[in-house]
């Protein structure tokens, strides 16, 4: 398709993960290139992009949605240009039946190249324009996924693994910091596989919380197979390495791991999380479960829950019902399905364990005071939480701008919502998190 003789206006919309926003700034950085300015509300702009998830049946959904209305947005007023990005037209590819004449581009994900044909200009590189001010970033250390579980459509998406080069991350690593970034999160579909040579992904977080003393640094997506030892060690030493493990159990019964074609079983998910429990600094764990697996029997589940009901760190817990997603393995086998309302039963009892959690956790946090990163006026996150996903702290009083670091105490808690205030005394710089 050509594209637009004029640049304008472009708003740019990201549905899905942290992937998806660092791919939505490599688009940004794109238009700029080309001259297009960028605009918050799509009423203000000529072009609108919507990056898309399709992970699962809600996200399909949600971006499907936000399709429509993008095209009833273009319908509106001539000359308005739709771009449709991201994993959805990377799942469902154009079967011919027509629908799509609205659309002036299907890019899929990260597919800057195609975004910089179609505008004429050339790629501009590891530059990433920044984004809502550009306190947290996330920069991505690899693209697609090798694993191919038997639940998940990520391979079929986004292709087979293959890492981002060590200087291209350091090179990176320094845009956002010249940008001004505060907290950068290291994001790929499986973190900890991470390789340049002999370097692994400790290695790298290693020599990026060194380059980059006042800068918080949080790594997602820790694939329990693939996690490095020493990234623990990192955690227990380093001021600025977060000391937050993202870890994507799935489950904690030898055979619904087995038959989810994780490679890895409860004895090793006990390892990490007993040395999770050891460690000298206390380390938050989010995690995430599936509930309704194919096959999985009450025993499988009870496991699951006494494995979850043994760990204090656990702060955020996250529970999903399975989804029989087409073109899956799991797909063509799963007649063996629990029934709805046992999936509805255990998601319940999940919840409770969740709840728990965070309560647990909401006494930790009153012990004391805590440093938190003030996100945007009168919110931040503290470093026990991922923005955007974890609990949320809302300021009480005056405190630091955006991109600052704050001396917190609690006044009241109520699930992930923090009240805090600020102590008095001296705003404390990103690096002085020890406690």
């Amino acid at each position: 398709m050509p594209g637009p003789d004029r640049a304008g206006r472009a708003c740019l919309v990201t549905f899905g993960c942290p992937k998806n926003e660092t791919d939505t700034e490599g688009f940004a950085a794109v238009l700029s290139a080309a001259g297009w300015q960028l605009a918050d509300d799509p009423e203000a702009a000529d072009l609108l992009l919507v990056n898309t998830c399709a992970f699962i049946q809600p996200a399909v959904a949600e971006s499907m949605d936000y399709l429509l209305a993008a095209m009833d947005w273009k319908r509106r007023q001539p000359g308005r240009r739709l771009v449709l990005a991201g994993c959805l037209p990377a799942r469902f590819a154009d079967d011919g039946s027509g629908g799509l004449e609205d659309l002036d581009l299907v890019v899929g994900p990260g597919d800057l190249a195609g975004m910089a044909r179609w505008l004429g200009v050339e790629h501009p590189g590891h530059l990433r324009h920044p984004v809502d001010g550009g306190v947290v970033r996330y920069l991505k250390v690899s693209e697609g996924c090798s694993n191919r579980c038997a639940f998940c459509t990520i391979p079929a998406i986004r292709g087979p693994y293959v890492p981002v080069g060590r200087d291209e991350i350091l090179l990176q690593a320094q845009t956002m910091a010249e940008q001004g970034a505060a907290e950068i999160g290291l994001v790929g579909q499986d973190c900890g596989l991470w390789r340049d040579g002999g370097f692994d992904l400790a290695d790298l977080l290693d020599r990026l919380s060194r380059l980059h003393p006042d800068i918080w640094w949080r790594c997602y997506y820790m694939h329990p197979a693939h996690m490095p030892q020493r990234l623990l060690d990192l955690m227990e030493e380093r001021e600025n390495v977060m000391p937050y493990l993202d870890l994507p159990m799935q489950h904690a019964s030898d055979r619904v791991l087995l038959r989810m074609g994780r490679p890895y079983g409860e004895e090793h998910l006990r390892s990490i999380m007993s040395r999770v429990e050891a460690a000298g600094r206390r380390i938050a764990v989010r995690t995430t479960v599936i509930a309704g697996y194919p096959g999985e029997t009450g025993e499988d589940f009870r496991r699951l829950l006494d494995f979850l009901d043994e760990y204090p760190s656990i702060r955020n817990l996250v529970a999903f019902p399975y989804y029989s997603e087409p073109g899956t393995r799991e797909h063509r086998r799963d007649e063996d399905r629990p029934s709805e309302s046992a999936v509805r039963e255990r998601l319940a009892e999940l919840s409770t364990v969740a709840e728990a959690a965070w309560l647990r956790w909401d006494g930790v946090l009153a012990e004391g005071t805590f440093p938190v990163l003030v996100d945007e006026a009168g919110r931040g996150h503290t470093m026990y939480d991922a923005p955007g996903v974890d609990a949320v702290c809302h300021f009480r009083g005056r405190h630091p701008g955006p991109g600052r670091v704050a001396e917190v105490e609690v006044i009241s808690s109520e699930g992930s919502d923090i009240f805090v205030s600020c102590v008095p005394g001296p705003e404390a710089g990103p690096a002085d998190t020890n406690r």
